[in-house]
């Protein structure tokens, strides 16, 4: 299975590639990333799979696109809810791969 932007979510690619850095991301925090750009700094971005983490990985990948190559996407799963634990780790790799993250 191949990761994809969900049919309901018609709309949400275009509107993310639309958006402004300074209506997102708290200053301090944009500056401490564009200084790891700088500095060639690796970054780990730590995705449950849910809204939050996942609209996060988009965004810092949307305002700073030069970073992708110092992104790792870090989930780890606790197997605290059986098999949605695992499709929480599956959904995880499937967006990594089509984010081209390691």
């Amino acid at each position: 299975m191949t990761w994809s932007f969900p049919d309901e979510t018609i709309g949400l690619k275009e509107t993310l590639c639309s958006i402004k850095e300074d209506k997102l991301i708290e200053p301090r925090a944009l500056a401490i990333l564009k200084s790891a750009e700088k500095a060639g700094t690796s970054i780990g971005i730590a995705c449950s799979g849910g809204g939050d983490s996942t609209l996060l990985a988009f965004l810092i990948i949307k305002l700073l696109p030069n970073l992708l190559s110092q992104i790792h996407i870090c989930h780890f799963n606790h197997n605290l809810r059986g098999i949605e634990s695992k499709k929480d780790e599956t959904f995880v790799k499937e967006l990594a791969e089509y984010l081209g993250l390691k």
